[in-house]
């Protein structure tokens, strides 16, 4: 990326409609999470009265967090790599070898739409309910889907760039630059 604040003309960003949204679902999943723990704690210790149903919430949350991430983390491209065989790819071996990846991931993903979204059916049907708040399961299981499909259309979108030799640019979730 450039040193100035104006970033390079041939780079593709993930567009700020589904960047801040994405931000602020999973800023306030983590924070709800945070705040919701320390109230438990501080509830069950001092008072000796745990937050009813909290678990349950907080269950909830970390999937909101955890799939809510995923698209800006595929964008950024920041999933945890293992680099055993780094050394051994350069140049177009490289390239095809991240093109690889790219199609796995896709398939991994369209997988794990699929049965989000099955499961969800599945937990409908049954009318699956938390046991404390009597919340439905279903409803999460089909945002998480969303969010896997979404994560989806990005990798897609990866894939392409990839292929065309279109340079992206991170999302704009460092502290240190602006969301794009």
């Amino acid at each position: 990326m450039n040193d100035d604040a104006t970033p390079p003309r041939d780079t593709v960003a993930l567009p700020k409609a589904l960047t801040i949204p994405l931000l602020t679902v999973v800023s306030l999943s983590v924070f709800g999470m945070m705040a919701l723990v320390f109230a438990n704690v501080f509830s069950r210790y001092l008072l000796n009265q745990p937050i009813a149903g909290a678990e349950e919430v907080i269950k909830f949350l970390m999937g909101l967090t955890i799939f809510g991430g995923l698209p800006i983390v595929t964008w950024n491209k920041n999933h945890i790599t293992v680099s055993l065989f780094e050394e051994f790819f350069r140049g177009r071996s490289k390239q095809i070898q991240v093109f690889f990846v790219t199609l796995c991931s896709m398939a991994a993903l369209a997988l794990i739409c699929y049965l989000m979204y099955q499961q969800g059916l599945l937990l409908a049907e049954a009318k699956q309910i938390t046991n404390y708040l009597g919340w439905p399961f279903a409803p999460i299981a089909y945002v998480m889907c969303g969010f896997a499909g979404a994560t989806l259309v990005i990798q897609l979108l990866l894939a392409w760039f990839l292929a065309h030799g279109i340079a992206t640019r991170p999302a704009g979730v460092s502290m240190m630059s602006p969301v794009d």
